[in-house]
Formats: structure tokens, C-alpha cells, sequence
């Protein structure tokens, strides 16, 4: 028997009453078997939601079958705000999408438990979802240049390009689409931002629109990734 902690990102079917359980651990995506989760009267039917934090007890080899689990957060308050709960359902796409590259994955799960309580306890929450979709860049290898025109490392900035990967001056400038340097500074603060140290910043609605713009336009730029969620909350929310 083997024990595993973690957060429920994908669930499915399993023939006709179970079901297979995907969990992001410290270590990765790991998956189990349930036999009898689709039953009403199956005590497992609400453990497994997505978003739940879990801790099971498997064995078996291969496919492992869960023999006992104990819910350790449901994050309810993000559960009972539609909102809330698609921009959570966001990160986890997010989180599902990347849970087999070679990352820190210690470190990513401890940071998305970190952005997962900040979204269901506080007000202000969107900008956690935009910290937690920068920093995933730098875990990724992926992450923009904020500082200095990421071409001739120029310092005074006129704006920032998806497709060069940060910020540019003037001269470099692409003839496609670029963002105002107007948002390198907020964006910048959420990419740098410690989340133990301090409340997440505000923005005006514009700004939070504009930071919004930027990060789907990297991801799929730079990943070939938009979640379902997203194409949700643009609907729920106009952006």
C-alpha cells in the first residue's frame, strides 16, 4: 500500500459505476481507480470532486485502487462562487496540461495550494490566478523578459511582444501586434510578487483586462494552450 496527497484536476468514467481519479502530487500527475464512485450511494461521489484536496491510501500495481480516502479541503467558498470556480477550474486545466513535463513539481503544487486558498478566502482574487499563470512560465522555462528589451537589452521600454518573448524598445517594436508598456509594470509586479509576504495588488478593471490579454495570448502563443475555462469566463464576464 502506498499513500498520496493531493489535488483532484481530472476525473472520468470507469465501465459503468467507477471511476479514475487524476491527482496533482509533489511528484506529477498520479491516477487511481474507485470502483462503485458513480453510485448515489457510493461515500466517494463527493470526495472526488474536482478541486478537492485529498489524501488515499492505494495498492494494487499499475492502475492502483483507492481503499481509503480522507477529504482534506473541498475550497467550498470556491465551490459556491461560479466565477470563482471557473477561474480555479482554469489553474487546473493549467495544472493537468503541464503535470508531465520535467518541472519542479515539488514546488509547483506547494504554490498552487498556496494561490488555491488565496482564491477561495479572498475578495481579490484574480490577480492570484494571473501570479500563479506567470510564475508557472519561469517553472517552465519559459518566462518573459521584464527588464530590458529582451533584442538589445535597451532599458527604456515601449512595449511588450508575445512572439519575442518580453519586452522591447522602441526600435524593436514588431510590426504585429504588442502590448503598451503601460502594462509591463503591472504584470511585472504579480510576476515578482511573493505571495507569503503580501496581499496581491489592485488593478483598475482596464488594467485587469489588458494583464488578461497578455497571458492567454503568451500561453497560446508559446504553449498552444487555452483552457476551456477561459473560453467559459469570457462568456460569463466579457473577457
Amino acid at each position: 500500500m502506498v499513500t498520496r496527497e493531493g489535488i483532484v484536476i481530472k476525473r472520468m468514467d470507469y465501465k459503468e459505476t467507477s471511476k479514475i481519479v487524476f491527482l496533482y502530487t509533489d511528484t506529477g500527475r498520479d491516477s487511481f481507480l474507485i470502483h462503485g464512485a458513480n453510485k448515489i450511494s457510493s461515500p466517494h461521489l463527493a470526495k472526488t470532486e474536482i478541486a478537492n484536496h485529498l489524501k488515499v491510501i492505494l495498492q494494487g500495481k499499475g492502475l492502483k485502487i483507492a481503499t481509503e480516502i480522507d477529504v482534506l479541503d473541498t475550497y467550498s467558498k470556491s465551490k459556491s462562487d461560479l466565477i470563482k470556480f471557473t477561474y480555479l477550474s482554469h489553474v487546473l486545466e493549467i495544472v493537468n496540461h503541464v503535470a508531465e513535463a520535467e518541472i519542479d513539481h515539488g514546488k509547483l503544487y506547494r504554490f498552487l495550494l498556496k494561490i488555491m486558498d488565496k482564491i477561495s478566502h479572498t475578495d481579490n482574487y484574480i490577480p492570484y490566478v494571473y501570479m500563479f499563470e506567470a510564475k508557472l512560465l519561469y517553472l517552465l522555462g519559459l518566462q518573459p523578459e521584464l527588464r530590458a528589451c529582451v533584442i538589445c537589452q535597451e532599458t527604456d521600454i515601449a512595449g511588450f511582444s508575445i512572439a519575442d518573448g518580453g519586452v522591447v524598445c522602441k526600435n524593436h517594436l514588431p510590426n504585429t501586434k504588442s502590448f503598451p508598456a503601460e502594462l509591463v509594470r503591472p504584470f511585472a509586479s504579480l510576476y515578482y510578487h511573493d505571495v507569503d509576504k503580501s496581499d496581491a495588488p489592485t488593478f483598475e478593471t482596464e488594467v485587469i483586462i489588458g494583464i488578461r490579454k497578455l497571458i492567454d495570448e503568451y500561453y497560446q502563443y508559446h504553449l498552444n494552450l487555452k483552457t476551456k475555462a477561459r473560453e467559459m469566463l469570457e462568456k460569463l464576464i466579457g473577457y
